[in-house]
């Protein structure tokens, strides 16, 4: 009867006994598996802090492609829209989403050759100065000039 009352008494009021925590390991415990266990738990950690697995990367983004706008203003007269007013020269950090909104196709010459923009579509520009004609202008309308830095 002493025996069970004073084991009852220990697991109440919580003593420690040989090979509890911070003791021995107890008995059928294998050092391997309390190695893996912390090595399995070490990896997962440094995995959560390095941000794998999130699709996040140390990498810097891509520079999000800046704005170009070609707006027809006056009958056959075509300029560059800078917020309010319309001017006939830009310079862009770049990339450059140039955009048409003339109301004709828009040949633009640069560094990597020649192609024409169709009225509303885009097109992605890299670095470089670009010339701006609409297709089939007359001689004396607006030349547009297009830097991208």
């Amino acid at each position: 009867m002493r025996k069970i009352a004073s084991l009852s008494e220990d697991l109440l009021i919580g003593i420690k006994r040989p090979g509890d925590a911070f003791g021995a390991a107890p008995k059928g415990i294998n050092m391997r598996i309390i190695v893996s266990l912390a090595l399995i738990g070490s990896a997962t950690a440094l995995a959560a802090c390095s941000g794998e697995g999130d699709g996040s990367s140390n990498l810097p983004a891509a520079a999000a492609p800046t704005p170009v706008q070609v707006m027809m203003h006056d009958p056959g007269c075509h300029s560059f829209l800078i917020g309010r007013s319309f001017k006939r020269q830009q310079s862009v950090k770049g990339p450059a989403s140039f955009t048409n909104h003339d109301e004709a196709a828009l040949n633009v010459y640069g560094p990597s050759g020649y192609r024409v923009v169709p009225v509303g579509q885009s097109a992605t520009l890299d670095r470089g100065d670009y010339t701006v004609t609409m297709v089939g202008q007359a001689r004396d309308d607006n030349v547009l000039h297009l830097r991208v830095q």
